[in-house]
């Protein structure tokens, strides 16, 4: 549902692999990415788990923490790019609001 959701938030086709002279045209803020950077990861990482629970044997929980920390570091790589880019100074506020995986919880006040 979160990658539907996701390819549905675009209104421009993506791109299928990230290359080092991509250069972003637009800054996306609102849909899925409303409170999660990444949800195409974050859907990944959910599946990876849920593979983890279905199948659970030391291979499988391997296979999680090595997809996990693979795409951690994809994210961080694309973050320090957009920071770098024109939308640097738009991005670092989306940052402070926005999970990279999952959404920030939220303060409550009183």
């Amino acid at each position: 549902g979160l990658i539907s959701y996701t390819l549905g938030t675009h209104r421009r086709p993506l791109a299928l692999w990230h290359q080092d002279n991509d250069v972003p045209e637009e800054l996306v803020t609102y849909g899925a990415y409303r409170y999660i950077r990444h949800p195409f990861y974050s859907s990944f990482i959910v599946a990876l788990f849920a593979v983890m629970l279905s199948c659970p044997a030391w291979w499988t929980a391997t296979i999680v923490v090595y997809g996990a920390v693979a795409l951690s570091y994809t994210a961080w790589c694309e973050e320090r790019r957009l920071c770098k880019s024109s939308f640097g100074p738009q991005y670092r506020a989306y940052l402070r609001h926005s999970g990279r995986f999952f959404p920030k919880p939220r303060r409550v006040v009183p």
